[in-house]
Formats: C-alpha cells, structure tokens, sequence
C-alpha cells in the first residue's frame, strides 16, 4: 500500500510538472489569439467601412442625380452627400466595432492619472501640430519633386524650348515645378460654409471617434506604444492619400499622445479642429485681396515658425523619452499587428487605392 501511495504521489507530480512546463506555451498561444484576432477586426472592419463608403456615396449621388440632375454640377453638393454618406457608415461602423472586437482583454492600465492640458498648454499643442504639418508637408513635396524629377525636366525642357521657338505669345503656361494634392484644388473650390461644417467640424469630430476613442479603447490593453504608432498608422493610411500619408501619420502621433495621457476625446477633437482650421483659413485666404492675403500668410507661417520652435524645444527637452505607464502590458509579437487576415485586407486596400489615385489623378 505504501508503494501504491508512492506511486501514486509521483505520478501527481509528474503531472503537475507537466502542467507547469507547458502552461507559458499555453498562455503564449491564447495571448497570441487574442491579439490576432483584436487587430484583425478592426482591420476587417475599417476595410469594410472604406468600402461601404464608396457603395452608398455612388449609390447617394446617383439618386440625386435622377431627383436634381442640375445640381451635380455643384461641388458643394457632391462633397456634402459624400461625407454625410461616410458619417452615417462611419457611425455604424464605430458602434459595430465598439461590440465586435474584444475591449480590454488583457490588461487596463487604470492606474495611470490622467493629464489635464491649461489653456496655455493646448495652444501649444496647436501650434507644434501646425509647424510638423508643415515640416512634413514639405518633406512629402520634395520626395514628389524628387520622384517626378524626370517627368518634370522634361516638360521644362519642351517648354523653354517652345518659348524661344514660338515666344511667349503662343506657349501656354508654364508647368508647375513640384506636384501639389489634388485635394486643396477640390477643397479650395467649396464654400465656406461647407469647408466649416464638414472639414473643421464634422470630420474632426468622425475621425477622432474612430481613429482615437475607439482604437484606444481596444487597444490600450497592448500598450501605450502601440496604441499611438498603430493607430496613427490606421489613421494615415485611411486618407488613402499619398500626399497626406506622412503629414498625417505624425500629426496622428501628437493626436493619439494626447488621448494617452489625457484619456480625453474631447482635447483630440478639439485639437483637430484647430489644425482643421488654420487649413480651411489657409485656402479661403487665396480669394481675399492680394494685401489682406499677404498679412495673413505672414500671420499663419508666423504661427508655424512658433510652432516649430516650441517642437524644437520639446524634442530637445525630453528627446523622445516619452514616460509610459510601468504597470501596463505589451504585445506579445510585433508581427501579430499586421500578420493577420484583416490588417492584411486593410493594408492591401488602403495602399491600392493610394496607388490607383496616383495613378489616374
């Protein structure tokens, strides 16, 4: 009976020890399930937003076209029944999300209080967003410059040469040296108005629901870090915009920071609001008389050499060590992040029609 109990006592460790040695693959495993199919989700379901967006705004504007054939002349009317289009599929999209993908599911970093931003403060936070949107900006202009510069001698070529053949009486106007969005000849062509609710308001509003509430509510339980570069990363490549894509990753830096640290949608909205604005003003400011424009450009790089300073200050005063919460967790494998079935679909679909829109614009 001794023996028995012996035998049986060894066999109870044995077991254990087994238990023990594989419960760290084990958790690993689940961990990496639960992360995969966090980053999946979303994926799927920011793709499936892109898409909806594009079927019911066709769908909206060629029923308006059938109602009031004479009004798809009109911008206005195009860029309202569009972006209302993206809002309503947008705010599905966030409550569909918000129950769909897993919240939380490792580790909420509670402890951490939140950052009250002053006045002073956020006007700072304004400015340094206004001078890396223009550092950035220029940046993505002269990669373009530099990428186009074949095409670009050429046409100089062609039309220098016209111009001592024929003069200047019959040469058109002369190509333009670096290649500018597309997007500012549309939105500079809306009325205020619109460019006020929809670009300022509005979209500030869709964006930062989606690409900052929402994304750090699902993914805060990976860690600051990746919360701010994944989200700023989904925020950029949404534009699907090349000529916006590196401005808009690092203005969604300063964004997704804020919301880290705050845990405050409002800051974000508001935020994005003002750098919303200073454009909108930036565009409207073309059609004031030549004076007035001048003042005001030299009123707004004004603003973003201040910006630029208070960034340069910022960036020397801490040198990107960014305090994140101790206590928090971490990804487990980077390339869960992207190594899944929707993050796939996104990347894949967001990068195409950047391509596609080089392409044909």
């Amino acid at each position: 009976m001794k023996e028995i109990g012996e035998k049986e006592v060894f066999r109870d460790d044995l077991t254990h020890s087994k238990r023990v040695k594989w419960r760290p693959v084990m958790d690993e495993l689940i961990r990496g399930k639960v992360e995969k199919t966090v980053f999946s989700r979303l994926g799927i379901g920011l793709s499936l937003m892109l898409f909806a967006t594009s079927v019911f705004s066709y769908s909206a504007l060629s029923l308006v076209e059938f109602f009031a054939p004479e009004s798809m002349g009109n911008i206005n009317v195009t860029i309202v029944v569009s972006m209302l289009t993206m809002y309503v599929i947008g705010i599905i999209t966030y409550f569909f999300l918000k129950r769909w993908v897993p919240g939380n599911p490792i580790n909420d970093p509670g402890d951490q209080a939140p950052v009250k931003i002053r006045p002073l403060g956020f006007m700072k936070l304004v400015l340094i967003s206004l001078g890396l949107g223009f550092i950035l900006n220029v940046a993505t202009i002269l990669m373009n410059f530099i990428k186009n510069s074949r095409d670009t001698f050429a046409e100089w070529s062609e039309y220098v040469r016209q111009y001592l053949e024929y003069g200047d009486t019959v040469v058109p106007e002369p190509p333009p040296l670096v290649e500018m969005d597309p997007l500012m000849d549309i939105l500079g062509g809306l009325n205020p108005v619109v460019l006020i609710l929809f670009v300022v308001v509005f979209t500030s509003i869709f964006e930062e629901f989606i690409f900052r509430k929402l994304l750090y509510d699902k993914l805060i339980a990976f860690g600051g870090k990746v919360f701010i570069i994944v989200s700023s990363l989904m925020f950029a490549l949404f534009h699907v915009n090349q000529h916006q894509l590196i401005y808009t990753f690092g203005i969604g830096l300063v964004f997704a920071g804020v919301m880290y640290f705050t845990k405050k949608i409002s800051y974000c909205i508001l935020l994005h609001m003002f750098f919303n604005l200073f454009g909108v003003l930036a565009l409207q400011a073309t059609s004031l008389p030549e004076g007035v424009m001048a003042l005001y450009y030299v009123f707004h790089f004004g603003l973003v050499v201040l910006g630029i300073v208070f960034l340069i200050k910022w960036l020397s005063t801490y040198r990107l060590r960014i305090k994140f919460e101790p206590r928090e967790s971490s990804i487990g494998k980077v390339k869960n992040i992207f190594i899944n079935p929707g993050m796939i679909v996104f990347v894949v679909i967001t990068v195409g029609v950047m391509i596609l829109n080089d392409i044909m614009i």
